[in-house]
């Protein structure tokens, strides 16, 4: 099967995760009980995988360097998670935040100037220009309608996708360090990860366990909402770990699993009433356009 079906495929199920996880906050749970039981869910599905087929590296000098490592990259992906979803949440479409966050990249271009000396060619200066010209358009064009609306209590919705990009990019620089290990895949990786999120929002919930579980009883849609979720979010790691290994280029699935933003905000439009604003839109565009140049070029 060609690598690109299975980008194709990560693209659509991450899509489909922030979908689910969009329709649980709307109806009324919060960030945390969401990521508890999705993080536990996927948790449990890496780790049968691990137990299935173990890895060498558990019997390896480098098990415990690797753990460390990994123990860094849960606090950045706990942070990152809350605050993106979070941003999901406020945002009038999910896939606002979703693009923002997605310009992890933008970051990592900019201190590999700085600190490795890379180029920065024309390709990719018009790229970070796009980028930030759509995140411009996400975070400060106002629409008619909110210049002459009350202005919402509480955090703006971009502050937390910000956090979350700032979060993504330490965990992305993180996972690179943790690939260098020998014997180390993503099967691994996922394991520690989803287990240091799983402890990480046990106890932040440790106050709200009763009331999480009781909805398990009473709340049937929480359940299948957030089992749907956690599939997606397995199959959307698991499949990307096929593509990874198949693409001539990482950089290749990249681009394409990070294209589910269109997916996201288009769906949204369908789904969620008013969530066409046409600035936005090509906000997302933009940066859609501008994180495929920097990629692929």
């Amino acid at each position: 099967m060609p690598w690109y079906f299975y980008s194709f495929i990560s693209s659509l199920s991450f899509a489909g995760m922030i979908l689910c996880v969009r329709r649980l906050q709307d109806l009324g749970f919060s960030s945390k009980q969401i990521l508890l039981f999705l993080t536990g869910f996927s948790f449990f599905g890496f780790a049968l995988l691990n137990l299935i087929n173990p890895g060498i590296l558990w019997g390896s000098s480098d098990v415990w360097k690797f753990i460390f490592v990994m123990l860094f990259a849960g606090a950045f992906a706990v942070c990152g998670n809350w605050a993106d979803f979070e941003g999901i949440r406020r945002a009038k479409n999910p896939g606002y935040a979703v693009a923002i966050r997605n310009t992890t990249i933008l970051p990592v271009v900019f201190l590999s100037v700085l600190f490795f000396n890379s180029s920065l060619g024309t390709a990719e200066l018009f790229a970070v220009v796009l980028i930030l010209f759509g995140i411009y358009l996400l975070v400060f064009k106002r629409t008619s309608e909110e210049k002459h609306s009350i202005p919402e209590k509480g955090v703006h919705w971009y502050y937390f996708s910000l956090l979350a990009l700032i979060a993504f990019t330490g965990l992305v620089l993180l996972l690179k360090r943790a690939t260098l290990f020998p014997a180390t895949s993503t099967k691994e990786i996922n394991l520690i990860l989803f287990g240091f999120n799983i402890i990480a929002f046990l106890f932040f919930s440790r106050n709200n366990m009763r009331e999480y579980f009781a909805n398990l009883r009473t709340e049937k849609a929480f359940l299948s909402w957030v089992l749907a979720a956690a599939g997606f979010s397995f199959l959307g790691n698991y499949v990307s770990i096929l593509a990874l290994d198949a693409a001539p280029n990482a950089g290749y699935h990249e681009a394409i699993k990070n294209a589910n933003v269109l997916f996201v905000t288009l769906i949204s439009i369908l789904l969620i009433p008013r969530t066409f604003e046409k600035y936005k839109i090509f906000g997302v565009c933009l940066v859609t356009i501008g994180i495929l140049v920097l990629v692929l070029y």
